[in-house]
């Protein structure tokens, strides 16, 4: 993840991985060592509120693989919502920075950018099992009157064909990371392209290029 932030009037930036080669957490430390290295160890203090932030957004993590790559044989359970977003709401408790010193401005800076990420994250998740609970009926009737049904050429647009006869989450997941973030930030958030560049830094075509082309996969899949 590229991070930018002001430090005694300079601006700065720096890319940082958000987890380690076995997949644990460590974009909060690595904001503080990255820190530390650049301008001393005044921010040295905040070390263990950044091991502390890892730990939490490891527990998010593991509720995004238990519901994502076993959600065929977990059922969805709306109460875990709730932990969902305590988890979260843990992650933006721990970020809170009290202090005055410039050194505080610049972390509260960067958690911030960090938790805007992790938000568009939990944000695709609950999307993703709000749109298999409130579908998961229609598209039940829809299957079943297909069966019944002599003709088997149905013509409606793509997206309708999206909602009535596919699982959203396995369809995703035949997408790149960036393309599924795009796709569902432009049709279900309703992002503008514009501001899908905005936030990625790129431009609006290669945007709109990256979209077009995960509909024309997904086309192909149907």
């Amino acid at each position: 993840m590229v991070l930018h932030y002001t430090y005694e009037n300079r601006p700065y930036i720096f890319e940082t991985p958000w987890t380690d080669p076995e997949g644990t957490s460590i974009i909060f430390r690595e904001i503080i060592s990255r820190l530390e290295k650049t301008h001393g160890p005044a921010f040295s203090a905040h070390r263990e509120q950044t091991l502390r932030l890892d730990l939490a957004v490891d527990r998010l993590y593991e509720q995004i693989y238990r519901f994502g790559n076993e959600y065929q044989a977990i059922p969805y359970d709306p109460k875990h919502r709730k932990r969902f977003l305590e988890t979260y709401g843990e992650i933006h408790s721990l970020s809170k920075i009290e202090e005055a010193r410039e050194e505080a401005a610049v972390l509260t800076e960067l958690f911030g950018q960090v938790l805007d990420k992790l938000q568009e994250i939990v944000g695709l998740y609950l999307l993703d099992n709000s749109y298999q609970g409130k579908h998961r009926y229609r598209r039940k009737n829809f299957e079943e009157w297909v069966e019944t049904t002599a003709e088997r050429s149905i013509s409606c647009e793509f997206e309708s064909v999206l909602i009535q006869m596919t699982d959203l989450s396995r369809l995703l997941e035949q997408l790149t990371a960036t393309q599924r973030e795009r796709l569902v930030k432009h049709i279900f958030l309703n992002y503008t392209l514009q501001e899908i560049a905005d936030q990625e830094g790129v431009g609006k075509k290669s945007i709109s290029e990256s979209i077009t082309a995960a509909l024309k996969k997904l086309r192909t899949l149907l």
